[in-house]
Order: structure tokens, then sequence, then C-alpha cells
């Protein structure tokens, strides 16, 4: 790259980038140097986003999701209540993953839930064997 002024007479400073107006360059008075980075003060930078609406709700959701889940196991004893509550939780456990909540404990309800389903079609499928 050379500067845009053809003579080259130009002092050092920043200068518009010849190639990406947009952006500033040193020049040295020979070469160009590092484009400028802009100015961010540390307050701005790491300033925290208040939680959205549809985030807190989320989160209910998947504690929720995570609280029938693991309700689920131990009412599995309890026909016909564990598999319902079973169902339930990987109900809203799936329906969290698919809206794109990742969270941990969406996680640990779908896995809690599921095993809960697996069991119950476990349990029904011995049951219609022994018949």
């Amino acid at each position: 790259m050379t500067h845009p002024n053809s003579a080259g007479s130009a002092g050092p400073g920043w200068y518009p980038d010849p190639i990406d107006p947009g952006v500033e360059r040193w020049w040295d008075g020979s070469t160009w140097g590092a484009p400028k980075t802009p100015f961010v003060p540390p307050a701005q930078a790491r300033r925290p986003q208040p939680a959205s609406t549809s985030t807190l709700r989320g989160t209910a959701r998947a504690r929720w999701a995570l609280g029938l889940g693991i309700a689920a196991l131990p009412m599995l004893l309890i026909p016909p209540f564990g598999p319902l509550v079973a169902m339930a939780g990987l109900t809203v456990s799936v329906l969290e993953l698919r809206s794109g909540n990742r969270q941990t404990s969406v996680v640990w309800a779908t896995a809690l839930s599921g095993i809960g389903v697996a069991l119950t079609l476990l349990v029904v499928a011995v049951g219609l064997a022994s018949r």
C-alpha cells in the first residue's frame, strides 16, 4: 500500500485507509501501520444486559421441567401419577430444547424424565409379556 498522496509528502499520523475508507491507519511517513481500534470505556464494555422476559420465562419453564423430572423417578412407584409426571416433564423439557433453551437444568430434566418414561415403558412391556 502506498500513501494516497502520490508525492508521499504527508507526515506521520492517522489517515483514512486507502483500501477501506471507514478505517484509519497509522502512516509513519513511508509505510502503513495497524488499523486504529476504537476506544471502548471499561464501564461500557462490561455493562450487564438486563434479562429479557423470554429469558426469565425460559428459566422458569426449565425449573419446572427439572422439578418434574426429579419427581418422576420416585413417583414411578405410584401409578398412574409417576408415568404422568414423567411424560409432563419430558414434554416440557423437549419443548424447551426445541425453543433453543440449552440450560443445564433443561438437559437434566430431559434425561431424568426420559429415564422415567423408559422405565414406565419397560414395566408395561414386562407386564404384557407375562400375560
